[in-house]
């Protein structure tokens, strides 16, 4: 199997190839920028100005409507689907023609949640019917998007004949793979859009790569994070962050505080995962 050796790193040079083809795709798109003179009278309408602190749903929508490729990552119930609804419908009001989009995700059961969160979404967005019905709520799977041609790794959808869409979503970003990613970039279009969504801290690839996390440290000022749950409260958002960094300490002083929404289980675990169980009627 042929190698490749690159700054004292060994590389099998299919992966070589798909990651320095990476690197040369994104670099491309995030040369290219945009600006449009009435967005912030936009986003007053899509997000509720005075809000204590940064709204940063807000913020997220700003950067993926200024920018050509932009990665919004977040922890449970922070908005993600609801950010992403608006940024379509503010793309759409401010498109001169209206966009084709896409809305994609690795999973058939990823694919479905998204599919359900934008169809409730949608309804609520404060934009006219025109727009809401530009807004696709059909969400495939990556491999369908890019015409997967089994038992073959490749896919009809290439460089040389690229996607339609001028805006592509893909959710559960994490968990793409190396050669998935590559093989995406390569399918857009010229002057498309690519938005990831995604926890980083989630769901990894179960191919070879880490492409979300390493995107997300590459490219801070394409990154954006969602750092307000509204589904959970305080206490857990600090646990998750204190257990993902590997402070043991703030951790177990996070359990010990009595909080109501989190409690350290001193039985027999699978007696209280049996404890649990209801008959059905």
């Amino acid at each position: 199997m042929p190698l490749a050796v690159e700054k004292d790193r060994l590389y099998l040079h299919r992966y070589w190839f798909y990651e320095n083809r990476l690197a040369m795709q994104i670099k491309a798109m995030i040369k290219v920028g945009y600006s449009f003179e009435k967005l912030e009278a936009l986003l007053d309408k899509y997000f509720s100005p005075g809000v204590d602190g940064t709204d940063w749903q807000r913020e997220a929508a700003k950067m993926a409507i200024n920018q050509s490729f932009s990665i919004i990552t977040d922890g449970p119930g922070t908005g993600k689907t609801t950010t992403v609804v608006k940024i379509l419908a503010l793309l759409q009001e401010l498109a001169e023609q209206p966009l084709h989009i896409a809305l994609a995700a690795p999973t058939g059961k990823a694919a479905m949640r998204l599919q359900e969160s934008i169809g409730f979404n949608n309804a609520a967005l404060p934009c006219p019917e025109t727009i809401k019905t530009l807004i696709t709520e059909t969400v495939t799977t990556l491999h369908r998007l890019l015409g997967a041609k089994p038992p073959s790794p490749y896919f009809r959808h290439d460089a040389a004949k690229p996607l339609v869409y001028d805006l592509v979503v893909v959710d559960e970003a994490s968990m793409v793979d190396l050669a998935l990613m590559s093989k995406l970039l390569d399918a857009l279009k010229p002057g498309s859009r690519l938005i990831l969504l995604g926890d980083k801290d989630q769901l990894a690839s179960v191919e070879s790569g880490a492409v979300l996390a390493d995107l997300t440290m590459a490219l801070p000022e394409h990154t954006l994070e969602l750092k307000k749950s509204h589904r959970f409260d305080d206490s857990m958002k600090r646990l998750a962050m204190a257990v993902n960094l590997q402070q043991e300490d703030a951790a177990w002083q996070i359990l010990r505080e009595g909080n109501e929404n989190i409690a350290m289980l001193e039985q027999d675990l699978i007696d209280y995962v049996a404890a649990q169980q209801t008959d059905y009627p």
